[in-house]
Formats: C-alpha cells, structure tokens, sequence
C-alpha cells in the first residue's frame, strides 16, 4: 500500500523555527579514536547507549563500510519510507513540470511546501527528519530554499534555514553530499510519466524511480559533543523542472533521515548490511535481534 502526500497540516502540535544550519564541522567523517571505536561498537552490538555517555565527539561517526542501498531496499521495514519519498519527489516533478512559473514564485507558495515537508515527516513515524530544497538558476550555488522538519521531544518543529544554507552545502563534503550528488550530476536519469489519458505527460514528464533514491550509509550523529543514541540513514532524491527543449533540469532534493533503531536484522543473512557475520546459531530458528 502506498502512502500519499498530502499538503494539508495535520492536527499534530508542530512548532516553527527560522534560524541557521549548525556550524559547519570538519569535511572529514574519520573513526573515533581507539576507546572511543570500542565504544561505538559495543553500542552497535548491545544496543546500550549507556556507553556513549562516556565519550565526547566532534562529527557523526559513520559505518562507511555497510554502505550498501541496493542490498538493504528489500527489507520491509524501509518499504513505507521508499513509498512516502517517492510519493513526495513526484508531487513536486509533477507541478513543477506542469507549470515552470512556480520555480518563480517558491516564496509565494512557501506555505505549500512547509506543509509537504511536514507531511513526509508525519507520513511515516520511522522518519526522524524531513527535508525539501529548491535550487534555482541563481548565482549562488546552494539551495536557494532550505525547508526542515524534525521530530524532538513529541513535537514536530519546523524550522526555514534557507539564508544559511548554501554557506555549508555550496561544496562538497560528507555533510553536503545528499544535495550535491544530485546537483553536480552530468546526466540525469529518470522514467518517462506514462499516462494514457495525457500524452502530452507521456512525452514530456519526468518522474522518480525509486533505485535512483541515493542512500548513506548508518551513522550516529554527533550533537554538541555527544553521540546520540540512534543509528542513522540518510536517502535522498532529486526532483526536476523541463528546460524549453523539455528536457529535465535540476532543481532540488528531498531528504529523509530513518531511524533504524528498531530494525530487525537478520545476522544469517547471505545478503545486506551483516551479510556473512554469522552471528546467530546456524541450527536454532531464531536469528532476529533489534539493531
């Protein structure tokens, strides 16, 4: 079943915030130094986050080498968050190549999109954090649009971070590379829309597919200088206006960040993240634990 994006507000309580991306950190996402390494390990297999009390850190810690999208999509427990980004990065193909005055007017329909980035966010409780960008054909080479929601302490706050954002995401680095990926891309790859009562679409419309969905790999994100306790991944999509010649031009991303705390992982798995760990018992039928 699919969910659909819709741009009414829910009736949740939701709080709104203008401010600024955090200070920039180091473009290099390195290991923790040895003790720190142990403890981020104990916590990848126990799941106690006691442990990272104990350390200080300076950036996200990043398992660099589970990166592997392809292998995971397949697990049900990401089938829904696929769906809503999906849904999501289409809404905005679709209006934005129905009618290319809106990449002019994005501040005249903020209200529309402050609306779509909640509703990704609300449209799946597994997402920790939403995320839209508009990039448009201005000098600067940032988002020109920089839309946030965030689940914190029960509530949802959105914030507009849009006159800091091309600051931290104008270059590459690991902080930057859901946004520039996409940006920076020579050759776009995208399906055709198909539909039978507008070939109009069918000729010029562009939409996601969902391998084209970029993935990161798990992390915990380091916030003022504490590990916190959840592991992390990062997808992210781009979507597309029409050129004159209607072929598809950049303009902007949406990203999700998953809370994978409680996915079951299978340790016998010949395929995926802990493929060929081993750590179960080969002859007992319970090889389950919560990540």
């Amino acid at each position: 079943m699919h969910k659909s994006v819709t741009c009414s507000f829910p009736s949740s309580r939701a709080t709104f915030r203008t401010g600024q991306l955090p200070a920039a950190r180091s473009t290099h996402i390195i290991p923790p130094l040895k003790d720190d390494w142990q403890v981020v390990t104990a916590f990848l297999h126990t799941g106690d986050s006691s442990a990272l009390e104990q350390v200080n850190c300076s950036r996200r810690y990043e398992l660099s080498s589970l990166r592997g999208g392809t292998n995971v999509a397949s697990h049900y427990f990401l089938h829904s968050v696929l769906d809503t980004m999906a849904h999501a990065t289409n809404f905005l193909n679709m209006i934005l190549q129905a009618n290319r005055s809106r990449e002019h007017s994005l501040r005249r329909d903020i209200h529309w999109y402050h609306a779509l980035v909640r509703s990704i966010l609300e449209g799946d409780p597994k997402i920790h954090k939403a995320v839209v960008t508009f990039h448009t054909d201005a000098p600067t080479p940032g988002p020109h649009v920089f839309l946030q929601a965030t689940r914190t302490e029960g509530e949802v706050v959105l914030q507009d971070l849009s006159n800091s954002a091309h600051h931290h995401l104008k270059s590459r680095s690991p902080d930057s590379e859901w946004f520039n990926e996409f940006r920076d891309r020579k050759k776009t790859y995208m399906q055709r829309r198909a539909s039978s009562r507008d070939p109009v679409a069918t000729q010029n419309g562009y939409i996601l597919d969902k391998s084209q969905i970029n993935w990161s790999a798990p992390y915990l994100e380091c916030e003022h200088g504490n590990f916190v306790p959840h592991w992390l991944l990062t997808l992210s999509a781009g979507f597309y206006g029409l050129k004159t010649n209607s072929a598809p031009t950049f303009r902007g991303v949406v990203r999700v960040d998953v809370n994978l705390q409680d996915v079951d992982i299978d340790q016998c798995s010949s395929s995926g993240w802990f493929a060929g760990t081993h750590r179960c018992n080969l002859t007992s039928m319970d090889v389950s634990l919560l990540l």
